[in-house]
């Protein structure tokens, strides 16, 4: 994960969340890890997200989604991170397990809200690690 500019809004986090699948689609979050978008810098590193206390998760399908959260005072052009993945075939479709949110933003205040889950243009390898303590 790297940031992509150098001047940050004060209060802004980067949370990783845990969802339950709702029929192919990420669900109700299960568990949320927070860190300060400064914890990032601006050339890609590992970002260390602990879950505490860690959920309990059955076998089955989960989704890991990772979003900005700002306070309602923002700027739209701000604290933007990219997450480093791999593309496989730029040709090919996306699949069941890559999806992206849509956002709808109110250009007065620069507020983000969610809208809907839709499927990537593309399949992607994500470089996110999970590991159980």
């Amino acid at each position: 994960m790297k940031r992509l500019a150098a001047k940050t809004q004060p209060g802004t986090e980067i949370a990783v969340d845990i969802r339950e699948d709702a029929g192919g689609s990420p669900g109700g979050i299960i568990a949320t890890s927070k860190r300060p978008i400064n914890a990032t810098t601006m050339t890609e590193n590992w970002i260390n997200f602990d879950f505490d206390p860690a959920p309990e998760l059955q076998e089955g399908r989960y989704w890991i989604a990772v979003r900005i959260v700002q306070t309602e005072d923002v700027d739209l052009i701000s604290d933007m991170v990219n997450i480093h993945y791999v593309p496989n075939d730029k040709q090919a479709d996306g699949n069941d397990r890559t999806r992206q949110m849509l956002l709808s933003v109110n250009l007065k205040d620069g507020v983000a809200t969610e809208t809907s889950w839709a499927p990537l243009s593309y399949d992607r390898d994500y470089s996110i690690v999970l590991t159980k303590k």
